[in-house]
């Protein structure tokens, strides 16, 4: 598998959902230090710990995880912290590159990001009256999960993850 880059001299910034650790970006990071890159992979975990609202703590993290990186630094969201994009790329201001979505949500064209009525009956339901969410893996039978991550080394390390 190859990774087209485009311009290798710039910095990748990766982030990985707010439901994964940054293990889900590890073979991409991978790919691209092959290719020159200097890449760092944001972790999201720790706002999940914080009382304050998650999104600006969220924007905080992923800012500093590129904060070392050379100028320009392309930023890749995946899924969830595509709606992060728009508030990583301000905080990073002339330091950003390309804004990437991969299978991500796309922020709103204005106000807050909100998730469908549907999703969002879907979390409460799997939370079952807890706090968080069951682990991303555990949302997926068993024979679905085999499917997604066929090795199963990334699964255990996504695992360890989250």
């Amino acid at each position: 598998m190859g990774l087209h880059t485009g311009d290798v001299t710039r910095s990748l910034l990766l982030i990985p959902s707010p439901v994964l650790g940054p293990s889900c970006w590890e073979p991409v990071a991978t790919l691209a230090r092959q290719q020159g890159r200097e890449v760092a992979i944001a972790d999201l975990r720790p706002a999940l710990e914080t009382d304050g609202p998650l999104w600006p703590e969220m924007v905080r993290l992923a800012r500093a995880a590129g904060r070392s990186l050379p100028s320009p630094v392309d930023v890749a969201a995946h899924s969830g912290a595509g709606a992060l994009l728009p508030g990583v790329g301000a905080a990073m201001g002339g330091s950003v590159g390309r804004l990437v979505f991969v299978d991500a949500v796309l922020p709103p064209p204005g106000g807050a990001h909100r998730y469908p009525d549907h999703v969002r009956e879907r979390a409460l339901e799997m939370a079952a009256g807890h706090d968080l969410l069951p682990p991303w893996l555990d949302w997926w039978p068993a024979e679905t999960v085999r499917r997604m991550i066929p090795d199963v080394s990334i699964e255990a390390r996504l695992r360890e993850d989250i």
